[in-house]
């Protein structure tokens, strides 16, 4: 799985900003930062997952 965070108003990448998937338990299953373009990569196994991503002052939004 990969993409890009950003700021859906002005387009500005989010750097650094927190992507996870949550395993059955709540705990982190899978989890990583974005680079410096908002870009991100994780090696999640196929099927379908329930992303988090979380930036400094911004809500909590899952996808």
């Amino acid at each position: 799985m990969q993409g890009i965070v950003g700021d859906a108003e002005t387009d500005e990448p989010f750097s650094g900003a927190n992507v996870v998937i949550n395993g059955e338990t709540g705990a982190t299953a899978y989890g990583t930062a974005t680079d410096l373009d908002g870009r991100f990569a994780l090696g999640a196994p196929v099927g379908t997952h329930d992303i988090e991503v979380s930036y400094i002052s911004y809500a909590t939004n899952p996808c």
